[in-house]
């Protein structure tokens, strides 16, 4: 393979470094004189200009080799091009680079020229280090994540099998009982308390379901104006056997308000998810306090409590699939912590938002549903 090219220089070629790999370009002529270069081969080799230009090649390559093993005198004598990769051909120091000598002929046919052009790799390879380097710490992050959902995934079944078997256990039992209970008052009393668990159960499994359906995109809620107020005290009404059970009041404070465009079955839902998350975690003799107003093209429906709060770090951690402060199968607190996660996404399909505030711990939480009275989309 042969080049021609003009005899007057090659310092008019383009620096061809295409942002990452420097292509330094060099002429050397019969007398082993460079003869001319690129900008490129004046930062590779790293000597002033004027230093360059007729300076003999063993100078500028710092050849410390014989005449006869000299690149440059092989390609002249061969007239083929030489190829070097990963070592300097002149001072056999390894490095990232390939040098590529090429003879240049003159009309004559003779090789009157060599042009090397040599690939600087460093750029490139700096760039893949800090690349790898990069890469592994987001290894090292993703294999801590997966750690930790790991544990977290282990806690959730070791949750989800305490919340399901808890009541199933309980129901067997007392049908049981009841089976072998002659007194008609008491076997129903164990009936009822039969009963009781299981729909418990079946609330459990009822958020598993309504996740699921949210997560595969198939929940679908239809929208028509209502007036949300009896709606408000239905969800209230829901609870306030619970409420008895715990031994909390529950008040409501509803101010005149405007119809919503809502999804009414679903809204008492999520209401009443934020309810009995009022109601669970509060104390014996506390309060749960239900208000509804009208601002701004907007409608508010505040639950207040004067329960155990939560701490401000895991405010926003709250609305998680399965979290609950205390995640710990022996925890104080039953349920499997999906309640807020499904009020929060029934909330967000009416392009409203669910907002926390602790009033600090064993003095409350606030929760506000912020819903548009006219729905977009």
């Amino acid at each position: 393979m042969s080049a021609h090219v003009s005899s007057d220089s090659c310092s008019d070629l383009v620096d061809n470094r295409g942002g990452e790999v420097g292509i330094g370009i060099v002429e050397i002529d019969r007398r082993f004189r460079v003869r001319s270069y690129n900008d490129e081969f004046v930062k590779l080799i790293g000597m002033p200009r004027n230093e360059i230009r007729s300076s003999s090649c063993r100078v500028v390559f710092n050849c410390v080799f014989s005449a006869y093993s000299c690149p440059v005198l092989q390609t002249f004598m061969s007239g083929k091009p030489l190829n070097v990769v990963d070592i300097h051909p002149c001072t056999g120091i390894p490095g990232p680079y390939q040098f590529t000598f090429y003879p240049i002929r003159d009309s004559a046919h003779h090789v009157s020229r060599v042009l090397v052009a040599i690939a600087d790799f460093s750029g490139v390879i700096r760039r893949l280090k800090s690349e790898l380097e990069k890469s592994y710490l987001r290894l090292l992050h993703v294999n801590r994540r997966l750690r930790d959902l790991e544990g977290v995934t282990t806690d959730i079944l070791s949750i989800v099998s305490h919340e399901l078997k808890t009541p199933l256990t309980i129901s067997m039992g007392c049908i049981e009982l009841a089976m072998e209970e002659e007194d008609a008052e008491k076997r129903k009393d164990i009936l009822l308390m039969a009963r009781r668990n299981l729909m418990r159960e079946n609330r459990i499994i009822d958020g598993m379901l309504e996740l699921s359906k949210i997560r595969r995109g198939v929940m679908t809620l239809v929208f028509r104006k209502e007036d949300i107020i009896p709606l408000i005290r239905k969800a209230v009404k829901e609870k306030l056997p619970f409420a008895a059970q715990k031994g909390v009041r529950v008040e409501m404070d509803i101010k005149a308000l405007p119809k919503v465009e809502v999804d009414p079955a679903y809204l008492v839902y999520a209401v009443e998810q934020i309810i009995d998350n009022s109601i669970k975690f509060n104390r014996r003799g506390g309060l749960v306090k239900v208000s509804a107003s009208a601002m701004d093209g907007v409608v508010e429906i505040s639950v207040e409590d004067t329960g155990v709060g939560i701490a401000e770090e895991n405010l926003e951690r709250v609305f998680e699939p399965f979290y609950q402060e205390d995640s710990s199968s022996s925890r104080k607190y039953p349920g499997i912590g999906l309640g807020l996660t499904l009020a929060k996404k029934i909330i967000e399909f009416h392009g409203g938002s669910i907002k926390l505030e602790s009033m600090g711990r064993d003095k409350g939480t606030k929760c506000r549903i912020i819903i548009p009275i006219n729905r977009r989309g």
